[in-house]
């Protein structure tokens, strides 16, 4: 079983990863999942993505951080990667935003021994 500890440090990782606005997204988080476990109520977490000139950005509790979008042939979902989040634990973050909304950021990496943690929410189309 993972600590509170190990799953802040998981959280605190994938915060910590290293113009003109044509489509935002407003998130916001109120579940988290730890590894295989039922996902529970967690602390509202906001977050803001937002397409720049030069490629998307995802604000994180105001952390600003370059994501890099996954585009796949057909897809209704826009997916970006966080990489990397913490080398130590050899970990990367997927942001996945559905088109009815829902929305899930899902951080995975060996801390202290293979974990998972996502949150999950919703985001809602701001422009664009």
């Amino acid at each position: 079983m993972i600590s509170a500890f190990v799953a802040g440090t998981i959280l605190t990782a994938a915060l910590s990863a290293t113009s003109a606005r044509a489509e935002s997204y407003s998130c916001m988080f109120t579940a988290e999942c730890l590894g295989a476990n039922p996902c529970g109520e967690a602390f509202a977490t906001p977050a803001d993505i937002t397409r720049e000139t030069d490629g998307w950005s995802l604000s994180l509790l105001g952390q600003p951080y370059p994501i890099k979008e996954i585009e796949l042939p057909e897809s209704r979902v826009l997916h970006f990667i966080l990489a990397p989040v913490d080398d130590e634990a050899d970990a990367v973050s997927l942001h996945s935003v559905f088109d009815d909304g829902q929305a899930f950021l899902t951080t995975n990496g060996d801390f202290l021994e293979p974990t998972t943690y996502t949150l999950a929410g919703e985001c809602i189309r701001e422009n664009g």
